[in-house]
């Protein structure tokens, strides 16, 4: 296939229909595709988003508390019969003892779906990286210093809906149930190199390592089939074997296979607008452009944005991105985090035709085929079809209809 590159002069239609013709191999040293910041997230909207389609995470990138906070796509309170709402999962907090930081640099880059921390302290130069695997299923976490030693803390587990939560060995474990029976596990490993790490109750203390990985695995006994009556088995070994693969793996092939896996969608589509103010933080180019700044490369920005985020929370085998795609931090999300299908729902996938990523959509054709089933099973005399012909659904739903 051809390079393309989008010229600012073309009109939108030609933009769109060049779009649609073109694809190109991903070039993950693109520096243009990079969100950037000076200071870590002080609040949920300002962490940086990964996400392998079922995981999720927002990241808020601060040097001495770092805080996770991750969500799984089947996590839902309801039923065929009541709404619910898409449920927040739980959060990782990491405490190292780094005081002072300086040099700080926080940045998300879309070329290989990879979130890093950089800054200095103490004469050491640490450096952090996170993404979500689709291949492995898992969360991946790696702290490391140009310095031996440097890592010493506390890293804790936390769950949003009263887990039962468990330290032992290098393991955190949480496990518990939702109000409508829905069965939920997460799981975190800790692997140091050097130094030594000790299990609380519900915490795992680091001392003197030189780098650490966490891996995080999470998952629910939700069955995407309304045949199964939307359950499944209890997710413990299918989150225990996810976790003990990765594991095995190592951290580089982890990697490799993730860049790999993201870039045959990512890579496909590339848009040129333009030279922009790359050299300046994320925050700052917003700001100047809301006063009337001209940043053509921002714009070009927010399209591959936007198709990170589409990659990050639709994938094969999964459920359709919903209002926050799968990314959601309240027990009472806004019109219930669901699938608002009288245009949001669709809005959603505009990108995945249009831009390169058919594979995308394959979650929202499974929903709609299971929705199908659900309503022409329906007793609800408000959306039965006369005679059975057909069906119709309601305009705001969850994933099981």
């Amino acid at each position: 296939m051809e390079h393309m590159k989008v010229s600012r002069s073309l009109p939108a239609v030609v933009c769109a229909a060049a779009l649609c013709a073109s694809a190109l191999a991903a070039d993950t040293g693109d520096t243009t595709a990079v969100l950037w910041y000076r200071q870590p997230a002080t609040k949920w909207t300002e962490a940086l988003p990964i996400g392998n389609g079922r995981l999720g995470a927002m990241i808020f990138g601060d040097a001495a508390g770092e805080h996770v906070q991750f969500n799984e796509q089947t996590l839902w309170l309801g039923s065929e019969t009541e709404m619910g709402s898409y449920q927040p999962f739980g959060d990782i907090f990491v405490a190292w003892k780094h005081a002072g930081p300086t040099d700080y640099r926080r940045e998300l880059d879309l070329a290989d779906a990879t979130h890093r921390v950089s800054y200095r302290d103490g004469g050491a130069a640490f450096r952090r990286e996170a993404f979500a695997s689709y291949p492995d299923q898992v969360l991946v976490f790696r702290f490391t210093a140009d310095k031996p030693a440097g890592y010493s803390g506390t890293i804790r587990l936390a769950d949003m809906h009263k887990a039962q939560i468990s330290a032992e060995g290098n393991r955190l474990t949480a496990v518990g149930i939702l109000s409508n029976g829905l069965e939920y596990e997460s799981q975190v490993l800790v692997l140091n190199e050097k130094g030594i790490i000790e299990a609380g109750k519900d915490s795992i203390t680091v001392s003197g390592a030189d780098a650490v990985t966490l891996l995080l695995a999470a998952g629910t006994s939700f069955a995407n089939d309304p045949a199964k009556n939307w359950r499944g088995e209890h997710p413990h070994r299918r989150v225990t074997l996810n976790l003990e693969a990765a594991a095995g793996k190592g951290l580089a092939e982890l990697r490799q296979s993730h860049v790999r896996d993201y870039s045959k969608l990512f890579g496909r589509v590339s848009l040129d607008l333009g030279r922009g103010r790359t050299n300046e933080p994320t925050d700052s180019r917003l700001a100047a452009y809301r006063d009337g700044a001209t940043d053509p490369a921002l714009e070009a920005l927010l399209f591959q944005y936007g198709r990170y985020l589409l990659i990050s929370s639709s994938r094969p085998g999964g459920l359709p991105a919903n209002l926050q795609g799968i990314w959601n931090a309240d027990l009472k999300p806004a019109w219930y985090s669901g699938y608002t299908a009288n245009i949001n729902l669709e809005m959603n996938y505009w990108p995945a035709e249009l831009t390169g990523l058919p594979e995308c959509h394959e979650p929202l054709f499974r929903w709609i085929r299971n929705m199908a089933v659900v309503y022409k099973r329906t007793k609800d005399e408000r959306v039965k079809a006369p005679g059975g012909r057909g069906w119709s659904s309601y305009s705001t739903t969850n994933p099981m209809g």
